[in-house]
């Protein structure tokens, strides 16, 4: 029976109702020291573990010498980093008589010392332990693995005996993840991938849920992605198993798959608010804007929640409804002002996102004060200023756009990366000169692999100088940038080029479209 089902059954209820009542009225209740263990499961499994360890004082000072109650209370100051304490009762008592010593040592190893090798190690050890204590070999994964300690002929609880090792598994990844204090990912993962590998079908014991949950806490996508796909293959209406799984492929960048997922959450409930916002994000990043607005406006209208409202303008803005944009531009910031809680981070990069929506929407004075309200969270966002800079330019102030693009380059220790990108908002309000002195500087730096966009200069510095009449050094820099950036060649000059074209045939086309038309048209 797992803990959950016992701790709802009439003989648990009755135990702990004893138990408190005994509490309320301050005195003292006898009981077996398995109950007192029960009891102190219980509290622990409630993250309660202050009342555990009453528990099991309380039962020490019926039964001093009962040792499962002496393992129980080590593990529960364990629980509690009251390391110190619990590595005395460890080295009090015999691994060899109880191999529940070497668990308590282990997690003791890992905690203490931060010697993950040695901890593991003993992790292992104890593992094999539990599977002997079992009778089960790992050889022979069929109900005749399992025999009776009475008895070898006679088989023993297949399930109760693969519950017993699946949980040794996850008491150890559990180790791991509740008493964090060094890098644990390599072996946690390990553990896992072992589990995963030993145990098939996945989603036949409930246990198995508990590593999706494990990999869910430990923000494992990829884990929880291959987790819940074989949890399905089993069982396919475990709760909210496609809505995880989607979010999950999500994540993973997995998109058609993630709608094919979410498709099944939406089937069992049409309803389910956290399988529409994914099925939103997809269709979001599909380009499919009609889809995503009408289901991020669903999932705000069932969680009357204001966390998408700049999605949802943005939405609109790719729909070219430009008053419901601003309207929930307007909503986005209203809600971002109530998150008291929320990081500052997270803060001012939504009241970033919400000034480019106003910029592109040509409401630079909304822009400029969202903008600052991200500065005032992180004055030295070098992205946050670089947009500030470009509303500068936009209405024409040039000292206070040339004095925040300087900030750029001083917080950014002069990044030729920072250089291009500033060079960009140059060329995009026309001011050709000021793109071509940076481009050119930019360029002076050596190939890198830092400097990933150093191949892209060539083509910006061709455009501008094809504005400035300056034809003959385009043509260079265009030739070059036909040979070591096609695809920045097709961003840059994308107005001039039909929408399908070879590389090899990129400068002939440009040359001959623009000595038709003439750049200053």
């Amino acid at each position: 029976m797992r803990p959950d089902q016992y701790y709802e059954s009439e003989e648990f209820k009755e135990l702990l109702s004893r138990y408190e009542s005994a509490q309320r009225d301050e005195h003292s209740c006898y009981f077996d020291g398995d109950e007192f263990v029960d009891l102190s499961d219980y509290f622990l499994d409630n993250d309660n573990a202050q009342e555990a360890l009453n528990v099991i004082d309380q039962g020490l000072s019926q039964h001093p010498d009962d040792e499962q109650l002496i393992l129980v209370r080590a593990g529960v100051l364990v629980f509690l980093r009251r390391f110190d304490e619990a590595q005395q009762i460890v080295d009090s008592l015999n691994p060899e008589a109880n191999y529940d010593v070497k668990y308590l040592q282990a997690q003791l190893y890992y905690a203490v010392d931060y010697d993950i090798e040695k901890a593991d190690a003993l992790f292992h050890e104890w593992v094999k332990d539990v599977e002997k204590e079992w009778n089960y070999n790992p050889s022979n994964n069929k109900p005749d693995a399992w025999y009776d300690d009475d008895d070898e002929d006679e088989p023993a609880d297949k399930d109760e005996s693969e519950t017993q090792i699946r949980d040794a598994y996850i008491h150890v990844m559990m180790s791991y993840v509740e008493l964090a204090g060094i890098d644990h990912e390599k072996v946690l993962r390990q553990w896992i991938n072992d589990y995963l590998d030993r145990f098939k079908p996945l989603g036949e014991y409930d246990n198995d849920l508990a590593i999706a949950d494990i990999c869910r806490d430990e923000n494992y996508v990829d884990l929880v992605v291959d987790i819940y796909t074989k949890l399905l293959d089993y069982d396919p209406y475990i709760s909210r198993g496609w809505t995880v799984l989607a979010a999950a492929q999500y994540v993973e960048g997995q998109i058609d798959e993630a709608i094919n997922s979410v498709e099944f959450a939406l089937a069992i409930d049409a309803n389910d608010v956290d399988a529409l916002l994914t099925k939103a994000n997809c269709m979001y990043t599909k380009g499919q804007f009609k889809d995503a607005l009408q289901n991020y406006l669903k999932y705000r209208e069932l969680t009357e929640s204001h966390t998408e409202d700049h999605y949802i303008a943005y939405c609109y803005i790719h729909l070219e409804m430009l008053e419901e944009a601003k309207m929930f531009l307007d909503s986005a910031i209203e809600y971002n002002k109530t998150l008291e809680d929320a990081p500052n981070e997270q803060k001012a990069w939504i009241y970033y996102e919400i000034a480019e929506g106003y910029s592109i929407i040509n409401l630079a004075t909304a822009s400029m004060e969202t903008i600052n309200m991200a500065l005032a969270l992180q004055p030295d966002n070098v992205e946050f200023l670089l947009h500030k800079g470009s509303l500068y330019l936009w209405r024409g102030e040039i000292h206070e756009c040339v004095d925040t693009f300087s900030r750029c380059l001083r917080l950014a220790d002069d990044s030729p990366s920072i250089l291009v990108d500033i060079s960009g908002r140059f060329l995009a309000f026309e001011y050709y000169d000021a793109a071509c002195s940076l481009l050119e500087t930019a360029l002076s730096y050596p190939p890198s692999k830092e400097f990933t966009c150093r191949n892209d200069i060539y083509a910006l510095l061709s455009i501008s100088k094809f504005h400035l009449n300056q034809i003959e050094e385009a043509q260079s820099y265009l030739r070059t940038a036909c040979d070591v950036a096609p695809d920045s060649v097709k961003i840059v000059f994308r107005k001039y080029l039909p929408q399908y074209i070879a590389d090899e045939d990129l400068y002939d086309h440009i040359i001959s479209t623009l000595a038709i038309k003439g750049m200053n048209d």
